[in-house]
């Protein structure tokens, strides 16, 4: 039997098993032995993994919480691209934006099979160049205070409110098609946050979408770890999203960040989670998403300090 999303707030992706380095059962028996009783599917399945995943799920009595589009993982050549941005939703090739609503409806029927109230969307990204590496860099260096950051600050900012919008509009093009697709199955769509920068939502497209669609199955996914970096590299604050997507919040993704890189298990960075607690409710799953490169005893040691933070939110202690 699956376990209902409300009665499961602490769940696992996937992501941490990248390379399936871990047979399905062997993961997930890992994983309930750590006292997680649910998982996020991330995007990196293929199908045989997704019903192997699935199946093992339900012989152990683990629940499903969400799914990272695309999953299953997309037949398509190679881009060049991240497995989750193999297609965008927001791509101005009319024929790759198609073949990407089509594999989002295959990831909201995954969604629905497995019973699992969120699919995780991310909306592609403005054409322009890509500098949220270099700022990072400059960052990591010290130099967050100095001209050449500011200026490179500066003009991403202005090339993103001059370029950004056709893309963006192509994103919602795409949501306007998948909406009923979502409604039918029961499964929100939820729009993440990104870590780079050019990607979308802003922090203004994401209020433009959960307005836009108030009234449909689009909902908020927000991202711990990537809203950090944005915070650190002096765009938008955590609770600048969480607030812009009041009342549309569906889930996060729980990750710590140590100078702009993220994905460490909570406790391994900076990021202050208490910060969070008035967020956190019984219908918005937190998701712990770990790289790969992190071992057993640090998932551990990340899985009881998340824990620690949630009793703090259910008591309202600190």
């Amino acid at each position: 039997m699956f376990i209902a999303p409300q009665e499961s707030m602490l769940a696992f992706s996937t992501s941490w098993n990248a390379g399936g380095r871990l047979t399905p059962r062997a993961l997930l028996l890992t994983l309930r032995g750590l006292g997680v009783r649910a998982i996020e599917l991330s995007y990196r399945h293929t199908e045989k993994e997704v019903d192997a995943i699935s199946t093992c799920c339900r012989s152990l009595e683990m629940g499903i919480v969400s799914v990272h589009n695309f999953c299953p993982l997309p037949a398509v050549p190679d881009r060049g691209r991240s497995l989750s941005e193999i297609l965008l939703l927001s791509s101005l090739e009319e024929a790759e934006r198609q073949a990407a609503v089509e594999e989002t409806r295959r990831s909201i029927d995954t969604a629905a099979a497995c019973g699992a109230r969120a699919l995780i969307v991310h909306l592609g990204r403005a054409e322009i160049p890509p500098f949220t590496r270099d700022l990072i860099e400059l960052y990591r260096c010290g130099q967050e205070r100095s001209k050449r950051y500011r200026e490179m600050h500066d003009r991403m900012v202005e090339e993103r409110a001059r370029s950004a919008r056709r893309y963006f509009d192509r994103a919602l093009l795409s949501l306007d098609a998948l909406c009923p697709d979502a409604s039918r199955a029961g499964v929100l769509l939820a729009v993440e946050n990104r870590f780079h920068h050019r990607e979308i939502p802003s922090l203004d497209e994401c209020g433009e979408i959960m307005e836009r669609f108030r009234d449909g199955p689009i909902a908020y996914w927000h991202d711990i770890g990537h809203a950090q970096v944005m915070e650190n590299l002096g765009f938008w604050r955590q609770e600048d999203y969480l607030d812009a997507a009041a009342g549309k919040l569906c889930g996060f993704h729980v990750h710590d960040v140590l100078r702009c890189q993220d994905h460490l298990p909570p406790s391994y960075g900076t990021v202050n989670f208490s910060r969070f607690r008035k967020y956190w409710n019984p219908l918005a799953p937190v998701v712990i998403e770990l790289s790969p490169a992190n071992d057993t005893a640090a998932v551990v040691r990340g899985i009881e300090y998340a824990r620690r933070e949630m009793a703090g939110a259910c008591t309202g202690a600190g």
